[in-house]
């Protein structure tokens, strides 16, 4: 696993990194600053673990190195189209955060639409309430 210990509580929390442990008793976590492509070459797994922290792969990947799950959603930044087409297993959670990634859009917007930094700078900076011409929205209308 090449994952910060953050991302490890993040992703995995107990009981699912014990399951992990449990069913994988070689799994461990590499280092993902200083030399990342030879702590991931002296390590030689066959499977990796990846999140946020995780630096793109080298060009060379160890030979061992069959699959990766990234735990978080775009794999562009990782995975080179090269090792996808040498043959290399990549999957993501993508979806697994898709509920908090929604509902922090849903708040974005409903906060845009009513202008929530303004009226709190205007209230609590200028002590003053809506004046003539400054207009919120609503979804519906």
């Amino acid at each position: 696993m090449a994952l910060t210990p953050a991302e490890l509580r993040d992703f995995l929390p107990e009981p699912l990194i014990a399951d992990l442990r449990s069913l994988a008793p070689g799994v461990r976590t590499i280092d993902t600053d200083g030399s990342f492509a030879t702590a991931l070459a002296a390590a030689g797994p066959e499977v990796l673990v990846a999140g946020w922290s995780t630096p793109p792969l080298p060009e060379i990947l160890p030979p061992s190195l069959r699959y990766v799950c990234y735990l978080a959603g775009s794999v562009k930044n990782l995975v080179q189209r090269r090792h996808l087409e040498r043959g290399l297993l990549v999957t993501n959670w993508g979806g697994s955060i898709s509920r908090t990634v929604a509902e922090g859009a849903l708040w974005h917007i409903l906060s845009g639409l009513r202008r929530g930094t303004h009226w709190t700078l205007t209230m609590h900076q200028d002590r003053r309430w809506k004046g003539a011409g400054e207009a919120t929205h609503s979804l519906f209308g």
